[in-house]
C-alpha cells in the first residue's frame, strides 16, 4: 500500500528585526509601512498586501505608537466635540496642532465667521495661529495674526488641502488617537514619504 507523502514543513519566517514578537515576518511588517508612510488606509493595505484587516490596524497603531512616543505633552490634544487644527507658518515648512479644548468655542466662532476673529486673536492664551481649519467640514481661514503675503498664505492654503486629504483617509479613529493621526500626518508632510518609513523602521528597530 502507498502512502500518500506527508505535508512538507511550511518554510520558517523570515527573522524580524524591527518586532520581536511579531506574527508577520520582516518582508510584511516593511510592506505595511511602507502603504502606512505613503498614506494608505489600513484596508487598502491589507487588500494589497493580502493580510488581515484587523492585523493591518493593529500594526497602523503600533506605528503611530512609536513615531509619537517622544511627543510633548503639548500635542497631546483630546478635542471634545468637533476637531479644529492650527496651522503656524515655518520658515522651512507648516506646522499643524489640535486647538486645544479651552479655546474649541472662540476658534471656531472665528473660523466660521459667528465672531470677528480679531478678537479671538486678541485672547491672551491664543497660540497665534496663523491658520485654522477643520477636517470634517474642510473650511479653512487665515487668521488677522498671519501677517505673510501672497506667498505665504498659499503655502497655508496647500498645506491644509494636502492635511486635510491624509486626515479624512482615515475614518473612524477614536478621539483620544486624534493627536498621534495628526501628528503622523504632519511628519509625512515635513519628511516625505521614504523620510517617514525611514524614520518608522528606525524607531522599530531597538524591539528586535
Amino acid at each position: 500500500m502507498i502512502r500518500p507523502p506527508r505535508d512538507r514543513a511550511r518554510p520558517l519566517h523570515h527573522k524580524n528585526r524591527y518586532a520581536a514578537y511579531a506574527k508577520i515576518d520582516e518582508p510584511l511588517l516593511q510592506g505595511l509601512a511602507r502603504h502606512f508612510s505613503q498614506g494608505d488606509t489600513a484596508s487598502q493595505a491589507a487588500l494589497a498586501l493580502c493580510v488581515n484587516r484587523n492585523t493591518a490596524n493593529r500594526y497602523y497603531r503600533l506605528f503611530r505608537d512609536a513615531l509619537t512616543r517622544e511627543a510633548c505633552e503639548g500635542l497631546r490634544v483630546v478635542p471634545e466635540t468637533r476637531v479644529l487644527v492650527g496651522l503656524f507658518l515655518g520658515a522651512i515648512h507648516v506646522e499643524a496642532r489640535l486647538v486645544p479644548v479651552s479655546l474649541a468655542g472662540p476658534a471656531l466662532e472665528a473660523l466660521r465667521g459667528e465672531r470677528q476673529a480679531l478678537e479671538a486673536c486678541s485672547l491672551s492664551e491664543w497660540p497665534g495661529y496663523d491658520a485654522l481649519g477643520e477636517p470634517a467640514t474642510g473650511a479653512f481661514a487665515l487668521m488677522p495674526c498671519c501677517l505673510v503675503g501672497p506667498l505665504g498664505q498659499s503655502r497655508l492654503a496647500s498645506r491644509w488641502r494636502l492635511l486635510r486629504e491624509r486626515l479624512c483617509k482615515s475614518r473612524g479613529i477614536p478621539r483620544e488617537d486624534y493627536w498621534r493621526h495628526l501628528a503622523v500626518c504632519e511628519l509625512a508632510g515635513e519628511l516625505g514619504t521614504e523620510g517617514l518609513r525611514a524614520r518608522l523602521l528606525d524607531l522599530l528597530k531597538p524591539a528586535a
